[in-house]
């Protein structure tokens, strides 16, 4: 990666190319042992969409709970030291009203809500 700040998409993508690359072929076999579909240990919530993928086929991890640092500390948990995180991607649709020149109110899309976290494995 180089010195200058890149998008979400960009992180994203860079990951997913570097696990493609860095792949043996065997490794693009149905062989993965997830144990249930990633989701926050704290809230229970299941991760969606790019999420999914991110941390549940190229994580090394068995276990399908993951916190944040904040988390993790609030549960009475420490990270160890060196333990690496995994991004999760928070994205979000946005829209508003505007009235057009007719004078009738429409929707309007705006750009989305795109931001990226860091979260541990259970494990």
């Amino acid at each position: 990666m180089s010195d200058k700040k890149m998008s979400v998409a960009e992180i994203v993508t860079e990951k997913m190319l570097q696990k493609i690359e860095s792949a043996d072929p065997a490794d693009w076999k149905k062989g993965w042992t997830l144990s249930g579909v990633p989701r926050n240990y704290v809230s229970n919530r299941p991760y969606s969409g790019i999420n999914w993928w991110l941390l549940g086929f190229i994580s090394p991890y068995r276990s399908p709970y993951w916190m944040t640092f904040r988390q993790v500390g609030d549960q009475g948990g420490r990270v160890k030291k060196g333990e690496k995180s995994s991004l999760a991607v928070f994205w979000k649709p946005r829209a508003t009203t505007r009235i057009n020149a007719a004078g009738v109110e429409e929707e309007v899309s705006l750009p989305p809500i795109m931001r990226y976290y860091r979260v541990f494995n259970w494990e």
